[in-house]
């Protein structure tokens, strides 16, 4: 058995006039997945610690599942012709793959929720998508019992499937009112071409009714406030939207995301038979992360700070969470290309300058990522022997090789010590397995604002 997990492709957004998600990539990615079915390919993986003698080669066959792990059409900052482009050129790839379709909803898809519908038989229902089916679960896959977490299970490992909204503080603390904006999104969408219109005739009835002294169309202020009140969904979609966007932009901070994680897991586990050892994937962030507690990489002794692993331990400990319940956390990257605007960067720069400000993103809050040093375009690879990482070369270098791991211990590395590449040995062996060279780059680089 094997599954294929992606995250957060985001079909749809852009950031000016340049397209952020990947769909022609992404196709091609649809498209090896495909090759599968006929020709299984073996990769060379890093076993352990990030040395020669660990390299070994892994097969890769033709997954029984893809699972798609929300997010994956952009329903906020979007318009209907580019979501409408990049999912039409996707079909017709993804309908001819024999695999079963899971798509679990995140927050920016959230409205899809829609059609996610049950039969009588209080299962959810599928969709029919070309040689296979679609399911679509609302918020977490497998469903939870009344009593019981029932995971997947793949060889001796067993995994549970969510996008990982659930457990960030701006939705967390929000109560759900975050679900509003794909509906103010579908508001603006269809007042596209009149709100400049229903601006100018509000203006003009104001100022008629002011001028000549009368009251037309509902009386001097109900029509212009009803007129402006119109105008309101657009505005916020091109101006409000994207000054959040520019100013505020990638936000994830790593210790917040493990206290958010551990209150969320109390709760969703609680009055639950929870099996035990149990890994949850997630995606939202989109970035790169693994925390293991029961199978920790190797050789701990070689990494500087296990600071989020201690941080992880602590929560648990005081939620009084057994330790046989508590699962690996395995976080996997997205498939847009971010990079940051001149008032992203400007912040980042005042940040890293300003002592009152660093005062203010003390301690774990000063620790976030850089949205331009991420890694996209990976995906998570599970079969019985148990899970890998692997990034999919979009590069313009284009080797051959399709395919990259991306081992556990690289990704804990990075975590823990920021660059991993400016280490000869360990830049060699990950160009040894394929590693692209602005990969090879990248994470030579460290990936923190501070």
């Amino acid at each position: 058995m094997g599954i294929i997990v992606v995250a957060d492709t985001h079909f749809g957004i852009k950031k000016g006039d340049i397209n952020m998600s990947m769909p022609g990539h992404f196709v091609d990615f649809l498209e090896w997945i495909k090759t599968l079915e006929d020709n299984p390919v073996i990769i060379r993986v890093v076993d352990g610690p990030i040395r020669r003698e660990n390299i070994k080669e892994k097969t890769i066959i033709s997954p029984d599942k893809i699972i798609f792990l929300g997010d994956m059409v952009e329903l906020w900052d979007s318009e209907d012709e580019p979501v409408s482009a990049c999912v039409s050129t996707l079909i017709p790839t993804l309908s001819d793959i024999k695999a079963e379709k899971v798509y679990v909803l995140g927050n920016h898809d959230n409205i899809l929720k829609k059609i996610v519908l049950k039969t009588h038989q209080e299962e959810y229902m599928y969709y029919r998508l070309g040689k296979s089916i679609l399911k679509i679960f609302p918020d977490v896959y497998p469903p939870p019992r009344e009593n019981a977490i029932i995971p997947e299970e793949c060889g001796n490992q067993k995994y549970i499937f969510v996008h990982g909204h659930q457990f960030d503080k701006y939705f967390t603390r929000t109560r759900g009112s975050y679900k509003i904006w794909s509906v103010v999104r579908n508001i603006s969408n269809s007042l596209t071409v009149y709100v400049p219109l229903l601006f100018v005739i509000g203006i003009l009835v104001l100022f008629v009714n002011y001028i000549a002294n009368v009251s037309i169309f509902l009386g001097r202020s109900p029509t212009f406030w009803l007129l402006l009140l119109l105008t309101i969904p657009r505005v916020y979609m091109d101006i409000g939207r994207r000054l959040w966007n520019r100013i505020v932009g990638m936000r994830y901070k790593e210790q917040e995301t493990v206290t958010n994680f551990v209150n969320w897991w109390d709760k969703f586990v609680k009055k639950r038979e929870v099996p035990e050892y149990t890994n949850v994937i997630y995606g939202h962030t989109h970035y790169l992360n693994y925390i293991s507690l029961f199978k920790q990489v190797e050789n701990p002794g070689e990494i500087s700070s296990w600071r989020l692993y201690q941080k992880y331990t602590e929560r648990l400990t005081k939620k009084n969470i057994p330790v046989e319940n508590t699962p690996d956390l395995i976080n996997i990257s997205a498939w847009v290309t971010d990079f940051p605007s001149f008032s992203e960067r400007f912040f980042q720069n005042l940040e890293r300058t300003s002592a009152t400000l660093k005062n203010l993103f003390a301690e774990e809050k000063s620790k976030r990522m850089d949205p331009e040093l991420v890694t996209v375009g990976t995906f998570l690879y599970i079969d019985e022997d148990g899970f890998e990482f692997f990034g999919w070369n979009w590069y313009p270098s284009q080797s051959k090789q399709k395919i990259f791991n991306i081992p556990k211990q690289a990704v804990v590395l990075r975590r823990e010590c920021g660059p991993v590449t400016n280490d000869p040995a360990a830049r060699a062996v990950l160009d040894e397995i394929g590693w692209p060279p602005e990969v090879l780059d990248l994470w030579a680089e460290n990936p923190y604002i501070e």
